[in-house]
């Protein structure tokens, strides 16, 4: 496993013209958001930082990659022709989407085979992504520090994975999240939150992971309410590294049953990723401390289990599972997130059978304590 270089820290993003001109690629591919770029103040230190190079900029996709999208960006013209010569640089500036796009584009392109054919499974990749560097612009997804991206497939989440896809370079400038609205600071920073809990109890951790998580998920929970209130640079430089130690937490680790609940909710009811997680992660915390010799997952047992539940109970400052599903209810109600499906407008039984039908096995299997399917609807229904 090869780390990215990162650099972080306010102003950090002026670092990024020295960065390419040491690197002088034959052109620069620019993966941005279509609004974002603008408003967050990148462009206006970019667009210098830039200038004797030559860039094409990529900005016509949606939030959480789609297939269709990939295959419209990886059609473009200057696109195709950058896969007979030097590779070019990709550079990503904005949120989880525009990043995993990004790393999807870098990795994509020079394959043989097509996106659909790698992400379903029937083919296997055979080069090494392109270049790229990673700017988050906001403080949640931490996938600029991830070696993995999401791609929906006909409205099917699939992850693909491969080690070149981590980013060569992250630049983390906290001051690019400034401009975020109070909804998407929270909505981001407790999918960080969330990243860090579950990376925290997965199957999968390791002393390290969980060293990088306990950081992230008391950062969160220290500076999300300044952050969102009140916000100011401490809060927000806070959030930036939560967000991206969160990430290099779930690159071991990868995610659990929240995230393997999620994703019908971000894909079929236009739920963002970082509230639609954190709906289900108090269902989850009150389910996984009931874990039985009979249930476990994890094969350090049920002792270790509940020692790592009893860490986020500690963090959340409940003395059960209860109460601390209580308290990121409120803390949710706080930030101004729903709580409940209805709110939400996920009625329908057959809704919320679709949630229970399409959860996402990969990220099921890392869950500490074995889920079976009336125990999922359980905890749908918990929530509805």
């Amino acid at each position: 496993m090869t780390a990215s270089r990162t650099v972080f820290g306010p102003g950090s993003l002026a670092r990024l013209r020295d960065l390419i001109d040491a690197i002088s690629p034959p052109l620069v591919l620019l993966v941005t958001g279509r609004d974002s770029y603008e408003s967050c103040g990148a462009s206006g230190v970019l667009t210098p930082s830039l200038k004797k190079h030559r860039v094409h900029r990529l900005e016509a996709f949606r939030p959480n990659p789609q297939i269709d999208d990939l295959d419209q960006l990886l059609s473009d013209d200057l696109l195709k022709s950058a896969r007979t010569g030097p590779p070019p640089l990709l550079v990503a500036v904005g949120g989880g989407s525009v990043i995993d796009m990004a790393k999807l584009l870098a990795f994509m392109a020079p394959q043989t085979a097509k996106p659909r054919e790698i992400a379903t499974g029937y083919c296997v990749p055979d080069q090494n992504a392109w270049p790229l560097i990673a700017i988050p612009t906001t403080s949640g997804t931490g996938s600029e520090a991830t070696h993995f991206s999401v791609l929906y497939v006909d409205n099917i989440k699939h992850s693909i994975v491969h080690e070149s896809m981590r980013p060569a370079f992250v630049i983390i400038d906290p001051e690019l999240t400034y401009s975020l609205p109070e909804r998407l600071t929270a909505i981001t920073a407790m999918d960080a939150f969330c990243q860090a809990v579950e990376s925290y109890w997965s199957v999968k951790s390791t002393d390290q992971s969980r060293k990088w998580a306990s950081t992230a998920a008391a950062m969160v929970l220290n500076h999300v309410d300044r952050a969102v209130n009140e916000p100011d640079p401490a809060s927000r430089a806070a959030l930036s590294e939560a967000a991206h130690l969160s990430g290099r937490a779930i690159d071991i680790t990868r995610t659990t049953a929240p995230h393997a609940l999620s994703y019908t909710l971000t894909a079929l009811h236009g739920i963002p990723h970082g509230h639609a997680v954190v709906l289900f992660l108090g269902p989850v915390l009150e389910f996984n401390a009931g874990i039985t010799a009979s249930d476990c997952h994890d094969p350090r047992g049920v002792p270790f289990v509940l020692e790592r539940v009893k860490y986020i109970l500690d963090l959340l400052g409940a003395s059960t599972a209860a109460e601390g599903r209580k308290f990121l209810d409120r803390k949710l109600d706080s930030l101004g997130l729903e709580t409940r499906l209805e709110t939400l407008g996920v009625t329908r039984p057959v809704e919320l059978e679709g949630i229970v039908a399409s959860v996402n096995s990969d990220r099921l299997r890392n869950n500490p304590r074995r889920l079976e399917p009336d125990q999922l609807r359980s905890i749908v229904d918990s929530i509805a």
